[in-house]
């Protein structure tokens, strides 16, 4: 399931409180492998939150997302909950 996130620190909705807090967010140069094309580096920033929506029930969400500065067009965006977390785990 892909989620519209919010930027900055609290953000109020219908449902609830939501807040993010940074955990990383900083450029990691990266090597790209695509089938059929030359592999490349590629300075990608990495930005990983940590988002707690409180609600009747208290929930946490790890959002990973990668961008390129240069490029506006490179967008990877991961969300799990920590329920779908901790089953990947005892995996």
């Amino acid at each position: 399931m892909l989620r519209l996130l919010l930027r900055g620190t609290a953000a109020a909705n219908s449902k609830g409180k939501m807040a993010a807090e940074s955990l990383f967010n900083r450029p990691v140069c990266v090597q790209v492998r695509c089938q059929g094309c030359e592999e490349r580096r590629l300075n990608v920033r990495v930005n990983i939150e940590l988002l707690s929506i409180s609600n009747p029930v208290h929930k946490k969400d790890l959002a990973v997302r990668l961008t390129d500065d240069t490029d506006p067009f490179f967008l990877y965006n991961l969300v799990i909950s920590e329920e779908d977390f901790q089953r990947q785990v005892k995996r």
